[in-house]
């Protein structure tokens, strides 16, 4: 939707006439977030399950759980731990 002062701007009011546009509406608004939400340390401690015995060093993990610094992740999946 053009910003409004460009619909109080007549050149590009009759531009947009021209062109058929109407004025945008919202029709709904819902949250982006996916459902299910984990704690990170929830998470972190799946990944090195998931991981014992693959990882030469699993403490790398620790590391970036450390550099991340969120306290929990949404995930479009019920059980990823």
């Amino acid at each position: 939707m053009p910003h409004r002062s460009a619909l109080n701007n007549p050149l590009l009011r009759d531009r947009a006439a021209k062109l058929g546009a109407s004025p945008m509406r919202i029709a709904s608004v819902a949250s982006a977030f996916p459902k299910h939400y984990y704690k990170q340390e929830a998470l972190v401690a799946a990944l090195k399950n998931y991981w014992r015995g693959k990882l030469p060093n699993p403490d790398i993990l620790d590391r970036l759980d450390e550099s991340m610094k969120v306290e929990g992740r949404y995930t479009d999946r019920k059980s990823v731990v």
